[in-house]
């Protein structure tokens, strides 16, 4: 069925283009001339540009809504819930992060809690007590596979008039097994001696 055809009104075409004069080449509006170097030719300035009328924008006619406010949907887009203050996610890395860092915990034991003739290890001999526990902690992280299952002695002793801690390790289960403790220590550069608890 063929009939006349439907007229189709202004708003449902699409804007037209708008209209710009092309771009001149600059390098056509150059004199050429044969006893001129081309760098001065370049140098000479070119004529003033034409002005033209304003081109036409499309914005000038009023923009309709893509989807019309009667049609049933989404009204307004829904907007993202806001972030928590705290990121999970982050805090749980960061507490994975300070465990690993961390190490083992240190167990302390008293030295006369072990019995006569168990193998320990001495690492030194200190003037306070905290010295020879930050001792343990700089010598525990330098060699923490060696120190896995080690318990720490600081063990007060008194020389000479004066009194001072020994640092100990305890965990062998005989003689052999603390000289290669010690030779793996000496041989990095720590001091290490095999003893025994009297």
């Amino acid at each position: 069925m063929e009939g006349p055809p439907v007229p189709v009104p202004d708003s449902a075409l699409p804007p037209k283009p708008a209209v710009t004069a092309p771009a001149a080449d600059p390098a056509a509006e150059l004199p050429t001339d044969p006893e001129l170097p081309a760098e001065t030719a370049a140098e000479t300035p070119a004529e003033p540009p034409v002005d033209l009328p304003p081109a036409e924008t499309a914005a000038a006619e009023p923009v309709e809504p893509v989807v019309p406010a009667d049609v049933p949907g989404v009204v307004k887009s829904p907007r993202p819930l806001a972030r928590p203050d705290l990121d999970i996610e982050a805090e749980a890395a960061a507490q994975a992060v300070a465990a690993a860092l961390a190490g083992p915990e240190t167990v302390e034991i008293k030295a006369a809690d072990l019995p006569s003739g168990t193998r320990v290890v001495q690492l030194g001999a200190f003037d306070s007590p905290e010295e020879a526990r930050a001792e343990w902690g700089r010598i525990s992280g330098r060699f923490e596979a060696l120190m896995a299952g080690k318990k720490r002695i600081v063990q007060e002793a008194a020389s000479g008039g004066r009194s001072f801690w020994r640092l100990r390790v305890s965990g062998f289960k005989g003689v052999e097994e603390a000289r290669q403790f010690c030779a793996a220590l000496v041989a990095e550069g720590a001091n290490c001696i095999p003893t025994v608890i009297k």
